[in-house]
């Protein structure tokens, strides 16, 4: 029996369940202006993708409420995806995405 009291599922937004990239889709909108070079850092290990992802979020050029409103109405979803999460509201399991983890999205 799954033990659903310590049971956290956690996912992203890097197509896999949506279509499409939808980080990169918020970065080519409203990134900083050096996202190139913090993206290059991040290709050559000299910072983790946590530490790019925390930099570039907290540096976007968009008030929060409209980042939310972009991401709502911007994400696609992949076939199936909608009961997934369904079957896992049933089970009472807790699911947070990557974007909300970090505190840069509410969906």
């Amino acid at each position: 029996m799954l033990n659903t009291a310590s049971t956290l599922i956690q996912f992203d937004f890097d197509n896999t369940l949506t279509i499409g990239n939808v980080s990169e889709l918020i970065h080519d909108q409203f990134g900083p202006g050096n996202w190139d070079e913090v993206y290059d850092k991040y290709l050559n290990n000299l910072i983790t993708v946590e530490e790019s992802n925390i930099f570039s979020f907290e540096n976007l050029k968009i008030p929060r409420n409209d980042l939310d409103e972009f991401v709502r109405s911007n994400v696609e979803f992949r076939e199936g995806v909608l009961d997934f999460f369904i079957y896992l509201n049933k089970l009472k399991l807790g699911c947070l995405s990557i974007l909300e983890i970090f505190g840069f999205v509410r969906l």
